[in-house]
Order: C-alpha cells, then sequence, then structure tokens
C-alpha cells in the first residue's frame, strides 16, 4: 500500500528500464513491489521481462531478510520529512495549486 491524496491505494505495477545483475544489457521490465501485510518494509519485488527471448519470463528478487528495505509509504515519509522538499511543496501549493505525489513516481500539479 501507498498514500495517494492522503489515502492508502493498492500499489499498481510500473514499467522500468533496468539492467538486471549478469546482463550486458538494460532491459524493460514490468514491476511490482510486495510488502508484508500491515508492514511498511519492503520484501521482494516481482518482475515480468519484456524483451526477446525471455519474453513473459518472470523474475522474483527477495530482499534479505536481515535488511530493512523501506517501502512506499515509509520512502514517502521521508520525502515528506525532507526540509527543503516540504518547503518546495508548500510553495508549490499556494495560490489555489496543488502538488499531488501521483502513486509515487512523480508529481501532478492541479
Amino acid at each position: 500500500m501507498q498514500i495517494y491524496e492522503g489515502n492508502p491505494v493498492r500499489m499498481e505495477p510500473y514499467y522500468v528500464l533496468v539492467r538486471l545483475p549478469g546482463q550486458q544489457e538494460a532491459e524493460f521490465l514490468l514491476i511490482l513491489l510486495f510488502t508484508p501485510a500491515n508492514k511498511d518494509n519492503a520484501i521482494a519485488w516481482m518482475a515480468a521481462r519484456s524483451n526477446g527471448k525471455d519474453y513473459g519470463k518472470l523474475l522474483l528478487y527477495e530482499f534479505p531478510k536481515h535488511k530493512l528495505v523501506y517501502g512506499p509509504r515509509q520512502i514517502e515519509a521521508r520525502i515528506d520529512q525532507e526540509p527543503q522538499i516540504s518547503q518546495q511543496f508548500s510553495l508549490w501549493n499556494q495560490a489555489g495549486s496543488r502538488v499531488i505525489p501521483h502513486k509515487g513516481r512523480f508529481f501532478r500539479f492541479k
């Protein structure tokens, strides 16, 4: 889950261009991050490959259990607590404008 316009929403998969370990070139993946029920840390991600002979193959990467990997809600909280970012949001939110984090990936202005 992540926060969108002040409400928790289910995280949707999104596309990334990334070079996987052991690969020479970046490839196009549809990726989804997993967090445990009732917790905010990330535990794994799953990707569907979209290139050539590997098209449609699924990858699962589980984060080490002994390491804390921030999930979307934790990252959003850290962004909100950053003074420079918070100050910029306050500036942008003046005069009838509104900045909305769009599903954790970019910002939309209203």
